[in-house]
């Protein structure tokens, strides 16, 4: 269904004809209305946009020998400009993921027990350390005691032995004492996520068509991308499921050497696990659907430093500005258990993460790197 609604909000099928120079526009996509049942959801689509075309003064001034002849034009024609360019995917792997910790937890032993070793020998490390070293003044006043405190390699090993060494072995802990005591009350239960991602894109300067010139175009406009996800689910009393990871594949990524950083960009682990998680509810899923959302609200300017010359006559453009509403919503019911997207490459560096990646800057370089 496709309908516009012009300034006196009569819906026409009428194509969209720039020439008629209308003040505003309202464009709506929508799928076929389902009658419902007040209780279970159906799919259902829609997408609106709702645009005021430029607005502002072109001018355009001819010369003839001395004198000059000016032309001003108010309301412009010209093309509208869309949202910028999003990821969905992005923000609806992160919805499924804390739907996935919701139903299976983030214990996995199978992980723990692999890299008992390394725990082993950071345990150890314990043993090594002395806070207040026990120096005698003698012993001081000689020089004989000569030691480094706090150098900025100590600071990186130990930022990255408690992100990655003591707060997963805390977690873990806590993950099995709480398995422990879980009780299961209802059969059946209800688990709902949802995940929310700013959209911006500001400040850009691209090349639009205004009243048949093309000057450069600024965007000043803000939006989010949403995802939410509901289902039901046979929840039996003893799940082995959340107390370890059943794929060897998953598995093998998480024993790779620095995989964490390839996830920071391309997250492969998340993806399996999530898909891993995936077969083995699928069996007990009984009906559950998934909402995405889009909403961008934007205003466009033309960048007044625009200058054509067309025969004898020079374009310029001054205060000529173009809003637009844009919303995109879609539910999709679902008839299995939510399956991830494929991952994308998807930068998104918190501050945890640019210090554990300075810590392994730090780690990879010499000593005396710091110093020259």
């Amino acid at each position: 269904m496709q309908y516009y609604v012009p300034n006196n909000g009569t819906p026409t099928t009428t194509q969209f004809d720039p020439n008629a120079y209308p003040t505003s526009r309202l464009k709506v996509l929508a799928g076929t209305i389902v009658q419902g049942d007040f209780h279970n959801p159906n799919s259902w689509s829609y997408e609106t946009w709702k645009w005021r075309h430029w607005i502002g003064m072109r001018k355009g001034v001819s010369v003839f020998g001395q004198g000059s002849t000016t032309t001003i034009v108010g309301v412009l024609n010209g093309d509208y400009v869309g949202p910028p360019a999003y990821n969905q995917s992005v923000v609806y792997n992160q919805a499924l993921e804390r739907l996935n910790a919701k139903v299976r937890g983030g214990l996995d032993l199978a992980v723990a027990l692999a890299e008992i070793k390394s725990t082993t020998r950071m345990i150890a490390k314990l043993k090594q350390l002395n806070p207040l070293m026990q120096i005698s003044r003698e012993d001081a006043r000689r020089g004989k005691h000569k030691t480094r405190i706090g150098s900025t390699r100590d600071v990186a090993n130990g930022w990255l032995e408690w992100q990655y060494g003591w707060k997963p072995l805390m977690s873990d802990i806590f993950g099995i004492a709480d398995e422990s005591i879980r009780v299961v009350i209802n059969k059946v239960e209800r688990i709902k996520a949802s995940a929310k991602q700013p959209l911006t894109d500001s400040n850009r300067r691209f090349l639009g068509t205004v009243q048949s010139q093309v000057p450069y175009v600024i965007r000043d406009g803000k939006g989010f991308t949403a995802c939410s996800m509901k289902i039901e689910l046979d929840i039996p009393a003893f799940d082995l499921a959340r107390w370890t990871s059943l794929n060897p594949v998953s598995l093998g990524w998480e024993l790779i050497p620095y995989s964490f950083v390839a996830d920071w960009f391309f997250d492969v682990g998340s993806y399996l696990r999530n898909m891993e998680t995936a077969l083995l509810y699928n069996c007990r899923f009984r009906s559950g659907y998934v909402s995405e959302l889009v909403v961008w609200d934007a205003e466009h300017f033309v960048d007044t430093t625009f200058r054509n010359v067309v025969g004898d006559t020079t374009y310029t453009f001054g205060a000529c500005t173009q809003t637009l509403r844009y919303r995109k919503f879609n539910r999709t019911k679902l008839t299995s258990y939510p399956f991830p997207r494929k991952p994308t490459f998807n930068v998104d560096l918190s501050s945890a993460r640019l210090f554990s990646a300075a810590a392994l800057l730090h780690q990879f370089l010499k000593p005396g790197f710091w110093r020259k």
